[in-house]
């Protein structure tokens, strides 16, 4: 498996467990490819929403997250479907990740997640704090397994 995709599993675990901490049920989407990565509600199912987590880096030059659409552009359409958008940060793998001390080891719920710009390839999230909910913080040793994940040589990886 690509170690992308094992990022992105890494970063929906750790979603899960957040939202199983506070109490709801949550059911993973046997789809890898699925419009949503997870079903979340409580046990009286009066709070119920689809989660899509994306693992991502902050692209430190233009100050905002960068999430690639591949060639499909389907995880474009599947941000758009999902009730609420979250990301877990990594340290950026750049000459410039030891400026980064902000973004890396939160998990951001995306506010109003359909109001950002797409780009070509990218849908493009500025990063200022007004765009986000802080759900959780990684550990440092969380934080440490989830950098030592290497996605730079395909590309995914942005100054």
């Amino acid at each position: 498996m690509e170690e992308i995709v094992q990022q992105g599993a890494w970063g929906e675990r750790f979603v899960k467990k957040h939202y199983e901490s506070m109490g709801y049920n949550v059911i993973m989407n046997p789809n890898q490819f699925g419009i949503w990565d997870m079903f979340v509600y409580n046990d009286d199912e009066s709070d119920a929403f689809t989660v899509q987590v994306k693992t991502t880096q902050r692209y430190i030059k233009f100050n905002q997250f960068t999430i690639h659409l591949g060639k499909t552009k389907a995880s474009y359409l599947n941000l758009m479907a999902a009730d609420k958008l979250v990301l877990v940060t990594r340290t950026p793998q750049s000459p410039l990740a030891s400026s980064d001390t902000k973004w890396p080891g939160r998990v951001l719920e995306v506010l109003k997640p359909r109001g950002f710009t797409k780009s070509k390839d990218c849908y493009i999230i500025p990063s200022e704090e007004s765009n986000f909910i802080e759900l959780a913080r990684l550990s440092d040793s969380q934080l440490n397994e989830l950098n030592n994940f290497d996605v730079s040589k395909k590309g995914y990886a942005r100054i």
